[in-house]
């Protein structure tokens, strides 16, 4: 397992300041970034990187960004006019103990299925369900594996 500053010697120096903590474990190489940086080529907003590889890490590193706070409407307006699907995501965990998230993502027009699935969720547990822009390319993979 590398330590903090074993994974540090892949980050850049411009980069650096980004970084509040970086680990490896069983799961892959872990980089959580400071107040005020996005981690952009993982997900919008995002401030965590995970990955199994020293390419796939480096990748990642190189997509570290200063924070633009753009407010949610124009968000929105910018993934409506590139044309952008939305999903239903179900967030749950297996049990309130264990730490451990899952996901599942439905197509927009299988709403019904998507509470359903909610609904079957531990009630006990973390579930969530959430109706997002598709940022994962997740309807047009479907479209090609129907095709």
């Amino acid at each position: 397992m590398r330590t903090k500053d074993q994974i540090l010697k892949y980050v850049p120096k411009s980069k650096l300041e980004a970084i509040e903590d970086a680990w490896e474990d069983s799961d892959g190489m872990w980089i959580i970034l400071k107040a005020g940086w996005n981690a952009d080529r993982m997900d919008f907003n995002c401030h965590t990187i995970h990955e199994e590889t020293v390419s796939e890490l480096r990748y990642q590193i190189a997509g570290i960004k200063k924070k633009t706070q753009m407010p949610v409407w124009e968000y929105d307006e910018m993934m409506e006019d590139q044309g952008a699907k939305k999903v239903w995501i179900v967030y749950h965990g297996s049990s309130a103990f264990n730490g451990q998230i899952y996901s599942k993502v439905f197509l927009d027009e299988d709403a019904a299925a998507a509470k359903q699935y909610y609904e079957e969720c531990d009630p006990t547990a973390y579930r969530e369900l959430c109706h997002t822009w598709d940022i994962w390319n997740y309807t047009e993979r479907m479209k090609k594996s129907v095709s």
